[in-house]
């Protein structure tokens, strides 16, 4: 695991947390309950994305019904 034996040794559990507690950023993190996002990307965008999927395939499969019914009738 590379973990030095000496700090095995000295470790101390508040300085640990200390740290961790240290680490986030106090708009981001509160008391370990999130309080602020702030996705890379556009959500709006990643649904409008989706929709547009669904409605594509829901486009296709009318077109594969509607073949079939073509091909019933001849």
């Amino acid at each position: 695991m590379n973990i030095p034996v000496d700090a095995i040794k000295n470790f101390d559990e508040e300085k640990a947390i200390n740290i961790v507690s240290n680490t986030f950023q106090d708009e981001v993190f509160n008391g370990g309950v999130v309080t602020q996002y702030n996705p890379t990307f556009n959500p709006i965008d990643k649904l409008v994305d989706l929709y547009d999927q669904i409605i594509k395939e829901k486009n296709e499969r009318i077109s594969f019904l509607e073949q079939l019914l073509t091909k019933q009738k001849t």
